[in-house]
């Protein structure tokens, strides 16, 4: 259980948006969607060989009380700091408490 003393961070919720570019692609832009107090905990780390380069990833838990609309695609800022959000929990199905699985985005 979270209590509402452990919302220690201020982090920016937003949300993608993609609009024609007029030669049959899009441009991407993150529109704001919400402004959050949260609780973060790192989960992982980890390390991975990829095109003969080793990347690493960090997954967080980012909890939150409960916000109608945010789903997975999403992400948080935190000034530098960025978290996709991957999935997302409605603890104990009370819709009080989300708990999102992350995974930080190198600056």
């Amino acid at each position: 259980m979270t209590c509402i003393g452990e919302l220690s961070k201020h982090l920016i919720i937003q949300d993608l948006a993609r609009s024609p570019d007029g030669a049959g692609g899009s441009d991407i832009s993150w529109n704001e969607f919400a402004t959050v107090w949260a609780k973060v905990r790192p989960r992982h780390g980890r390390e991975k060989l990829w095109a003969d380069a080793v990347t690493s990833s960090t997954g967080h838990i980012i909890t939150i009380r409960y916000l109608a609309g945010l789903h997975p695609g999403m992400r948080f800022v935190d000034n530098t700091r960025t978290f996709e959000i991957i999935s997302i929990i409605n603890v104990d199905e009370k819709s009080q408490w989300q708990s999102c699985l992350c995974e930080e985005k190198p600056a």
